[in-house]
């Protein structure tokens, strides 16, 4: 049954109207979200978070450069010492992709799923040695990582981390 409409209902409502009768709210909103700067907006960390390697919005083009450089260069180098890791991470790629064809699963949650569980069972792993994403992890919380805003860009970077010789084939599977 439709309520009949009174005389005292506006024809129109305001976004003011809205807000100051709570609609769409069984109750009062108290607390608002806390606000963000404009550099956060665009994707930059805020100033206290920010690495030596991090994106700032008022750098040059020569320093945002040297930034790229110098984390390219550590995503290429971390895979010489994780290489070992890397093969262990390749091996995991095909025992999920193969589990997944069996079990007739996506292969995003089955290798997900056999991450977590060597994560909980860690005393089942022979080597356990750490690969290049490992170690990237490790140096990025000190130096903070660049991250480029462009498609060009993202590919150069995956193109430097490429470089090395397992660089691209199992970094950027996880």
């Amino acid at each position: 049954m439709v309520d009949e409409v009174t005389n005292d209902t506006p024809s129109t409502l305001t976004l003011e109207d809205l807000i100051a009768s709570g609609a769409g709210s069984t109750e009062k909103v108290t607390s608002y979200p806390s606000t963000i700067t404009p550099e956060q907006a665009h994707g930059y960390l805020p100033e206290s978070e920010r690495g030596v390697l991090s994106a700032a919005p008022d750098e040059s083009t020569l320093a945002g450069t040297a930034k790229f450089l110098g984390t390219g260069a550590i995503k290429a180098l971390s895979h010489l010492p994780g290489m070992v890791g890397d093969f262990q991470q390749l091996g995991d790629v095909g025992t999920a992709y193969l589990t997944s064809l069996a079990q007739g699963q996506p292969f995003s949650s089955t290798y997900e799923s056999l991450k977590e569980y060597k994560d909980k069972h860690p005393e089942e792993n022979t080597l356990n040695a750490p690969s290049g994403e490992d170690i990237q992890k490790m140096v990025f919380a000190r130096t903070g990582e660049y991250s480029p805003s462009s498609s060009v860009g993202r590919a150069g970077m995956a193109g430097l981390e490429a470089m090395t010789p397992m660089g691209g084939g199992t970094a950027k599977l996880s």
